[in-house]
C-alpha cells in the first residue's frame, strides 16, 4: 500500500472529504521520482569518487616506488664511481636533466659547464634525508611481495583441491570421449563413403547442368543465325519504337533530339564521302 493510499484512508476515517487525494497522490509520485533520481546521482557520485580515490592511491604508490628505485640507482652510482652518496645524488639528477651520458659531457666544455651549474644548484637546494621513509616503503613493498607470493601459492592449493573434487567427473568425461572416438573409428569407413557419394553426386549434377546449358546456348545461337538480317534489323527498330512509346514526355523529346542528331551526323558523313548507316534500310 502506498503512502498516498494510507493518507487517504486516514482522512476518510476522520470524516474529511477526500478532495485533494489526486493532488496528494501526484505530489507523492513526484517526490518519489525525485528521491530515486537523487539516489541514482549519489550512487554515480560515490562510484566516481571511489574510482578517483583508487587512481590517486595507485599514483602515490607508483611515486613512492619511484623514489625507492631512484635511491637504489644513486647508491649504485656512488659505488661504481667511488664517490659519496651526496655527490652521486647531484651527478644523477644533473645527468637526468641534461639527458646526456657522462662521457658526452666530459668531452664538451659547454656541456661540462652546464653540468657543473646543475650540480651547484643541487647543492644549494639541498639533499633531503629520506632514509627512514624509504626503509618503510621498502618494508611495505616486501610485505606486498609476500602477499602476492602467498596468493600465488594459494591458487596452486585451490587447483590441487579442485582437481581432487573433479577426479570422478573428469574420469567420466574421459570415458565419454573414449567411447565416442571408438564409435567414430568403427563407423569411419561407412561415413566417409557416404560423404564421398554425396560429393560425387554434386559434381555430376553440376557437370550435367553446365553441359545442358552449353547445348541450349548453341541451339539458340543456331536458331538466331538462321533469322535473316533484315528481320533482325526490323526487330531492333520495333523494340526501339516500343521503348519510345513507354517513355514520358521528356524522354520522348530527348529521343527525338538524339535521332535528329544521328540523322545530321549521317548526312554530314555522306557529304564527306563516307558510308551512311541508313543506306542499309534500302534493302527493304
Amino acid at each position: 500500500m502506498t503512502n498516498a493510499s494510507i493518507m487517504k484512508e486516514y482522512l476518510v476515517a476522520l470524516g474529511i472529504k477526500d478532495n485533494f487525494s489526486p493532488a496528494l497522490d501526484k505530489s507523492m509520485k513526484n517526490a518519489s521520482s525525485k528521491m530515486q533520481g537523487l539516489a541514482k546521482g549519489v550512487k554515480t557520485a560515490s562510484l566516481a569518487f571511489a574510482g578517483l580515490f583508487i587512481a590517486a592511491n595507485k599514483c602515490i604508490a607508483h611515486f613512492l616506488g619511484g623514489l625507492v628505485k631512484t635511491d637504489e640507482t644513486i647508491g649504485k652510482l656512488a659505488e661504481s664511481m667511488e664517490i659519496s652518496k651526496e655527490e652521486a645524488h647531484k651527478t644523477h639528477f644533473a645527468l637526468q636533466a641534461m639527458g646526456r651520458s657522462l662521457e658526452e659531457i666530459q668531452a664538451n666544455p659547454t656541456l661540462l659547464a652546464q653540468f657543473e651549474q646543475l650540480k651547484a644548484d643541487s647543492a644549494k637546494i639541498g639533499i633531503p634525508d629520506m632514509s627512514e621513509g624509504l626503509a618503510q616503503v621498502q618494508a611495505i613493498q616486501g610485505e606486498w611481495a609476500r602477499l602476492k607470493n602467498t596468493a600465488s601459492q594459494a591458487l596452486q592449493w585451490v587447483g590441487h583441491h579442485l582437481l581432487k573434487y573433479l577426479q570422478k567427473p573428469m574420469e567420466k568425461l574421459r570415458e565419454t570421449f573414449a567411447n565416442f572416438n571408438a564409435k567414430l573409428i568403427d563407423k569411419l569407413p561407412v561415413w566417409t563413403k557416404r560423404i564421398a557419394a554425396v560429393m560425387n553426386l554434386v559434381v555430376h549434377m553440376t557437370t550435367a547442368f553446365l553441359r545442358g546449358g552449353v547445348v541450349v546456348f548453341n541451339m539458340l545461337k543456331r536458331i538466331f543465325d538462321m533469322i535473316p538480317s533484315e528481320v533482325k534489323v526490323l526487330t531492333g527498330v520495333f523494340g526501339a519504337f516500343v521503348a519510345f512509346l513507354k517513355t514520358g514526355p521528356i524522354g520522348k523529346l530527348m529521343t527525338l533530339f538524339s535521332v535528329l542528331l544521328l540523322l545530321l551526323d549521317d548526312f554530314f558523313t555522306y557529304l564527306d564521302g563516307g558510308s551512311r548507316f541508313w543506306v542499309h534500310f534500302g534493302r527493304f
